[in-house]
């Protein structure tokens, strides 16, 4: 696995040889990105990292409610994955709209 992107002894270099999940999102979401695919509009119009919903995520500060989160691909390399909130507070969002 010599195409790691990132720098050694990074979080994200740990993730990439030892979680198969996140690598594989990492994966997906630069395939989107090279696609030009970008699937749902933040409040300040598409990102253009956004692609496709890879999951759901609890949602911690909704209270005692049970609340899910979609969780979309994210082509950044500081990211892989992402939700609207997330998306909508991000400094790299990138808006091309």
């Amino acid at each position: 696995m010599d195409d790691c992107p990132f720098k050694p002894g990074t979080k994200r270099y740990n993730l990439w040889y030892n979680d198969k999940a996140w690598r594989s999102g990492y994966d997906l979401a630069k395939k989107i990105h090279l696609n030009g695919k970008t699937t749902v509009d933040t409040k300040n119009g598409k990102c253009d990292h956004l692609g496709d919903q890879i999951g759901e995520r609890d949602c911690k500060s909704c209270g005692d409610r049970t609340v899910k989160l979609k969780v979309y691909a994210c082509s950044h390399p500081e990211h892989a994955e992402t939700t609207i909130p997330e998306c909508n507070k991000c400094q790299h969002a990138s808006r091309s709209d």
